[in-house]
């Protein structure tokens, strides 16, 4: 799945760290801040949740979730 965060802030995005069921994938330092992720989720498995974790270059963080369902 292609990973392609929007984000709009008073301040410059420095690093996006991303997360896949609650575990850690990568961070990434500099644009674009884009990343594919490869999905290998058991077939009793219908749902994944991916987190964003964003840092500012002042410190400012933000966290956002979103559930994806599999059918």
């Amino acid at each position: 799945i292609a990973v392609n965060p929007i984000f709009e802030g008073k301040f410059p995005v420095e690093e996006i760290d991303l997360y896949l069921n609650g575990e850690f994938i990568d961070s990434i330092k500099r644009p674009p801040f884009e990343m594919i992720i490869n999905l290998n989720i058991p077939e009793d498995q219908s749902e994944f949740e991916i987190k964003i974790k964003l840092y500012d270059s002042i410190g400012n963080t933000a966290e956002r979730s979103v559930v994806l369902r599999v059918e």
